[in-house]
């Protein structure tokens, strides 16, 4: 090898290397900008909550409401149990995007506000490179996707359907926050003596799911709610399947959850997930 071919060799290694670099670099500053603004989400939603108010859920308090969920917020602890103003919680399991796709191990955690209905939850999916924000407040709903914290391939806001979505998921999940279920925005309805309809009024929205009870704990929850927000995209069945349940900060919640949409009577279920933290106020 000449001196003017090892020359080029070495340029072009160098040139190579720069370029990495910066990559590298490029990726670094948008996953840290991405973590900046999602810690500023966090602060915005929990700006408003006093925690001083530590109201005691009394029994006079539940026994009004339809029978099933009267015996499942007994079974879940909250009699003498403070109200619930925030919760913090992580979760594993397995997701997919596609029901073709390879099952990916995600990396997820969320914080959410019980006393105004708001979230903001984060996904890391190494295999993918992708990291995901959903948040929620004030009855505005945000989703941002991107691979490697870089490429934006998701990005939705300022949107009617995400935001009705948004709200869906709060109802379904309040299973984790089961004292949300006496907060003057939600209203229950009985369905029979083993489900109960849960609706919720909220900066101009109304939305409703069916929660399905077994042994005094909730097995299952149905509501029809967006799952593509798009002009073409139209309210279907979504379900979660409640598996486990186990005792945390001397509540019993879900432990594990299979989330389903269900289209054209085609099941697909997208994420079976498993908390590994779960903190209250």
């Amino acid at each position: 090898m000449n001196f003017l071919k090892l020359t080029w060799y070495f340029k072009t290694l160098i040139i190579i290397g720069i370029i990495i670099l910066l990559l590298a670099l490029t990726i670094m500053v948008s996953r840290g900008l991405m973590n900046y603004r999602t810690n500023r989400n966090i602060d915005t939603l929990y700006d408003s909550i006093n925690l001083e108010q530590n109201d005691i859920i009394r029994d006079e308090d539940i026994n009004q409401l339809p029978e099933p969920v009267y015996q499942w917020l007994l079974k879940a602890g909250v009699v003498g149990y403070q109200r619930i103003h925030k919760i913090s919680l992580k979760q594993t399991g397995q997701m997919r995007l596609n029901p073709d796709d390879e099952w990916l191990t995600p990396d997820a955690s969320q914080e959410i506000n019980v006393t105004e209905p708001g979230y903001v939850w984060t996904v890391n999916l190494p295999m993918a490179m992708t990291k995901g924000r959903d948040f929620f407040y004030q009855g505005n709903g945000a989703m941002l996707i991107k691979i490697a914290g870089l490429i934006p391939i998701v990005n939705v806001k300022n949107n009617d359907k995400i935001s009705e979505s948004s709200l869906h998921r709060f109802l379904m999940e309040i299973c984790w926050y089961p004292t949300a279920a006496i907060e003057d925005y939600i209203r229950w309805e009985s369905i029979n003596d083993s489900a109960a309809r849960a609706i919720i009024t909220y900066q101009g929205m109304e939305i409703s799911a069916d929660f399905f009870f077994e042994n005094n704990d909730i097995i299952r929850v149905e509501t029809m709610r967006y799952k593509d927000t798009d002009e073409t995209g139209t309210r279907e069945l979504c379900i979660a399947d409640l598996i486990e349940h186990q005792s945390y900060n001397g509540l019993r919640v879900p432990s594990k959850i299979n989330i389903t949409w269900v289209e054209n009577d085609e099941r697909f279920t997208w994420y079976k997930l498993e908390l590994t933290e779960f903190t209250i106020n």
